[in-house]
């Protein structure tokens, strides 16, 4: 058996396995597993809670689950969101140390972060 967790993590692979699993489901499965979950957490919200703090697989199948369903947004990578603060951290003296070009790109990369709403 694979191990599926690393420090309370789902490992990569697992994550893969799980999202290749998913696509293979119909929408109007998807559309079940995520009902059920919702009327457990209805129910029963602690339950639901320690459920998913415990089997961290779920929670990354209902997450998968929702993002094929329109439901919710592919959160960023943690290498965009360090990006992200690198980006905004700059100061306008940083900035204005950077040669015209360089200052414009990074101006639009600001401008793509800030109405990506995935950083909001």
């Amino acid at each position: 058996m694979i191990a599926s967790m690393e420090g309370g993590r789902v490992t990569l692979e697992t994550k893969n396995a799980i999202d290749n699993s998913l696509q293979k489901l119909t929408t109007t499965e998807l559309y079940e597993i995520v009902s059920e979950m919702k009327m457990l957490i209805q129910r029963d919200k602690t339950h639901a809670s320690n459920l998913m703090a415990e089997k961290p697989e779920l929670a990354h199948a209902l997450l998968g689950a929702q993002i094929m369903l329109g439901m919710a947004q592919q959160p960023p990578a943690i290498r965009e969101r360090e990006l992200f603060r690198q980006v905004m951290e700059l100061t306008q003296e940083q900035m204005d140390m950077l040669d015209p070009a360089e200052r414009d790109r990074l101006l639009q990369v600001r401008e793509q972060f800030m109405n990506d709403e995935r950083f909001r």
